[in-house]
């Protein structure tokens, strides 16, 4: 009797134990497919608004009901792009005029990442330009330059130090300062 109901206690566990994995497995493949719906979406939306500004006409001064980016096809007709990558026709009357200082967030982006790659390409530039005058040029030790800068000479004996761009900027010689 004893292993009748240790046998029934061992299957009743085992049992309850596949029913939690099944339904973990459910909502892992749930999830699965809902994160493969959304990329699915966001490929297809790219994608399509990626045809239509080459295929259409970007209407460069309205905006869609929700400030979507409107495009016009070849029959005239008006649309944008929703999040599936459809076309949703719209009426000229739907349309709104853009505002000239209103930026999307990929313009905005756009614009941070040019002025942090113009900034890192300065450094570089400064940077490599301080190197090599280093060893091309002698370093003026008892002078620096109006703000502080490191002073280099020349072969032919012109003072200069090397602006945040890596440009040289030439100095005369009685605008030096004593280092401290």
């Amino acid at each position: 009797m004893k292993k009748v109901i240790g046998i029934s206690v061992i299957a009743l566990v085992c049992g309850l134990t596949s029913v939690n994995a099944q339904s973990t497995a459910d909502k892992v493949g749930n999830d699965v497919k809902n994160g493969a719906k959304k990329v699915g979406n966001k490929t297809a939306e790219l994608s399509s608004k990626g045809a239509h500004r080459v295929t259409d006409k970007v209407y460069k001064d309205k905006v869609g009901p929700n400030g979507e980016t409107i495009y016009i096809d070849g029959h005239n007709r008006y649309f944008w792009i929703d999040n599936k990558g459809h076309r949703q026709f719209v009426n000229e009357e739907q349309l709104k005029d853009k505002d000239p200082n209103d930026m999307n967030k990929a313009q905005k982006v756009g614009q941070d990442v040019k002025k942090g790659a113009k900034k890192v390409g300065n450094k570089t530039a400064e940077l490599t330009s301080k190197g090599a005058h280093r060893i091309k040029d002698k370093v003026y030790k008892d002078k620096v330059g109006p703000n502080g800068e490191t002073i280099y000479i020349d072969s032919h004996n012109r003072y200069f130090w090397i602006d945040d761009k890596g440009h040289r900027q030439f100095i005369e010689e009685n605008q030096l300062r004593d280092k401290q």
